[in-house]
């Protein structure tokens, strides 16, 4: 009985070993690169920085345009830029995510943001910049 269960997996051995050298196997097309991620949106900005303090009486941050009070981490756009950047869009300012919450007032033209900021002294040190804003 010996020679025939040997015989079996020689059998065994050459039928499979047959079927993977004949079956074609997917190869991964090298000329294709990888799928690269969408682009998103850039935009060069001015954007200014404000706080609620004692300097700032004339737009002490307790109400915003659209009504309520700002928060950090939010941001308000000019009218030009309202279509691109609607409400509740997520934007990324020099590593740091944005939330448009506010419009600017009506007198505000061009490409301009107002980031609300943690503090005066943060909010002086920023001062007006040009920046790159990302569209998330």
């Amino acid at each position: 009985m010996r020679p025939q269960i040997l015989f079996v997996l020689m059998v065994g051995a050459v039928v499979w070993l047959i079927g993977h050298t004949i079956t074609p196997r997917p190869v991964a097309d090298r000329a294709t690169p990888p799928a690269a991620k969408p682009a998103r949106r850039q935009v060069i900005v001015t954007a200014t920085s404000y706080a609620k303090g004692d300097c700032c009486e004339w737009r002490d941050g307790s109400v915003v345009y659209a009504g309520g009070p700002p928060w950090v981490g939010t941001i308000a756009v000019s009218r030009d830029l309202w279509r691109l950047l609607p409400m509740g869009t997520r934007v990324r300012i020099l590593g740091w995510s944005y939330v448009v919450r506010d419009l600017m007032g009506p007198t505000v033209h061009g490409r301009r943001i107002d980031i609300y900021a943690p503090s005066v002294s943060y909010a002086l040190r920023w001062g007006i910049r040009r920046v790159t804003l990302e569209v998330l």
